[in-house]
């Protein structure tokens, strides 16, 4: 989409190339020599790959589920059973505003998504603006009002998402954006310095000399601008001040675009990652994200296979978006952790009980006989006494008991098998 800081960003890229033309190729003679031509033709290429690289990411559907997408287990009587229902529950709760909802198999119960619930993948999701299912890593975009496939975020700079189908060209504009402009500063600051270095030669040899452009034999050292010097001291200003926090911006930028790239996760799927690693540390295993291939498979994912794609900006991602196979390491993880759960809740369960009959055998609520009752209408007589005090011992052995049966219901079980190692192939952390 066409906006305004779209055509700002265009401006500016084409105001910095043509600057080197006046503030770099004529002062540094760059016309006259190979280097310079050398110089001026990678320029203008990397100019090129860069302009071209922006139009991609502009232009470039980011791609959004296909409306006929049903996830499995789903049909289309489903989806409009959901619609009718969440409009009740929109009216109720979202507010018109958009809302993923969980979807139970037999429809009964929609659950909106908050942070507590967000990890679960058993149910399918659901957009309350687009009405439709929601493949996995799919998202809705406020500034796009619709869906987008494996979101990453929106860019008021490109004017568009960036998402599954447009990711690779958007990583390839900051790449060359990086290059480009470090070579911008560096050849300013060269002609700069040389610029400075020349007027002050001048002044020395001759105090009351100015320039003269129009006349080139006053002296042959002086250097002859295409426009005024008050211009050139104008563009000099304006390069620095826009270039260099280009340069800072987008390189940090970049960095983290990177990362995503070679762990295969989004902004928004970070928090997830980083919550799902530290609770798989805790109990001693080594984490590996869901979709994480391998940073040479991720890369090749997004990139392509070949040198050529990986520079230019051609090529499409070879799947539609709307599935992601989740790596068999992190189903075992998944599934030993959740088998970890149940025990700690069930050994929570038991601690509760427990220490319930404790407290209440300790406050007298439940009494354990001390005195034999009579068989078939028969008196013990003599032996009540002795059998009393045997009683009395045996209700301090089932407190005893029970207070230690407690204090070991007390401890996590996983904590209990830390010392083992973790079974389905992980390896424990050290």
């Amino acid at each position: 989409m066409i906006t305004i800081s779209v055509i700002g960003v265009f401006i500016f890229i084409l105001f910095v190339i043509c600057s080197q033309w006046i503030l770099v190729y004529e002062p540094l003679n760059f016309f006259n020599n190979i280097w310079g031509q050398t110089y001026i033709i990678v320029y203008h290429l990397l100019a090129l790959l860069l302009l071209r690289c922006y139009g991609m990411s502009v232009l470039t559907d980011p791609g959004s589920p296909p409306s006929t997408w049903i996830p499995e287990g789903k049909t289309k009587e489903d989806l409009a059973i959901l619609v009718d229902q969440f409009k009740h529950l929109s009216r109720q709760s979202t507010k018109g505003k958009s809302t993923t909802v969980l979807v139970d198999d037999d429809l009964s119960t929609i659950t909106i998504v908050n942070s507590k619930n967000s990890k679960n993948n058993n149910k399918a999701r659901f957009c309350s603006q687009c009405c439709a299912f929601k493949p996995p890593r799919t998202h809705h975009c406020k500034q796009c009002k619709r869906c987008i496939l494996k979101h990453d975020h929106h860019c008021p700079w490109i004017g568009n998402c960036t998402g599954f189908r447009n990711q690779k060209f958007f990583i390839q504009f900051l790449f060359y954006v990086v290059i480009l402009t470090t070579i911008t500063i560096v050849t300013l600051t060269i002609s700069a310095f040389y610029i400075l270095n020349v007027n002050l030669n001048l002044s020395e040899s001759n105090s009351d000399k100015m320039k003269n452009y129009n006349n080139k034999n006053n002296s042959s050292n002086e250097i002859d601008f295409l426009v005024s010097s008050i211009a050139v001291t104008i563009m000099y200003i304006f390069n620095f001040s826009g270039v260099l926090p280009v340069l800072l911006g987008v390189s940090g930028l970049f960095f983290f675009q990177t990362e995503f790239l070679l762990g295969n996760f989004t902004p928004l799927e970070r928090y997830d990652r980083k919550k799902e690693g530290k609770y798989a540390r805790r109990n001693g295993l080594k984490y590996q994200w869901k979709y994480d291939k391998g940073w040479k498979l991720n890369f090749r994912e997004v990139m392509g296979d070949t040198l050529i794609q990986w520079f230019f900006p051609i090529g499409f991602p070879k799947t539609d978006g709307t599935y992601w196979r989740e790596n068999e390491l992190y189903l075992q993880q998944q599934r030993l952790l959740n088998d970890s759960s149940s025990l700690i809740t069930t050994s929570s369960t038991t601690t509760t009980t427990t220490t319930t009959i404790a407290n209440a055998i300790n406050n007298d609520n439940i009494k354990i006989p001390t005195q034999q009752q009579p068989i078939n209408g028969a008196n013990i007589g003599d032996d009540a006494d002795d059998d009393d005090d045997d009683d009395d011992d045996e209700s301090l052995e089932i407190n005893d008991y029970i207070r230690s049966d407690s204090n070991s219901f007390s401890q996590p079980l996983i904590s209990q098998s830390a010392t083992q190692k973790p079974s389905f192939g992980f390896v424990e952390n050290v």
